[in-house]
């Protein structure tokens, strides 16, 4: 699914990495020692955790896009690194099973 699918739900983006570019699947997880055991290389990656260590485990395991819930503002680091990386942020203030729900719904992931 392309990234400019998260856009039109409403999601704010904050990095600037190309729309086009794609994510298959998703996983939800705010405990990253998890989520780099579980998470699959592709995927949108849903978690509460807005910190520099949850864009260096996307790193580490090939996730291309973050999608922060229950949090609108991201911190100007965190979107620099993400940046770098060439990891998409996006972000909610909806929480993570809503989000789960919207994205399978309209048939996302």
């Amino acid at each position: 699914m392309k990234l400019s699918s998260l856009l039109e739900l409403g999601y704010q983006v904050h990095t600037s990495v190309s729309l086009q570019d794609e994510f298959e699947g998703a996983y939800v997880g705010d405990l990253l020692s998890v989520v780099m055991k579980s998470a699959e290389s592709g995927n949108l990656l849903v978690t509460i955790l807005c910190n520099l260590n949850t864009v260096a485990v996307a790193v580490l395991i090939d996730i291309p896009v973050v999608l922060f819930t229950e949090n609108d503002e991201v911190p100007q680091n965190i979107i620099d690194k993400a940046n770098q990386e060439q990891i998409a942020i996006f972000s909610t203030k909806k929480k993570s099973v809503d989000v789960i729900k919207e994205l399978v719904k309209q048939e996302i992931i």
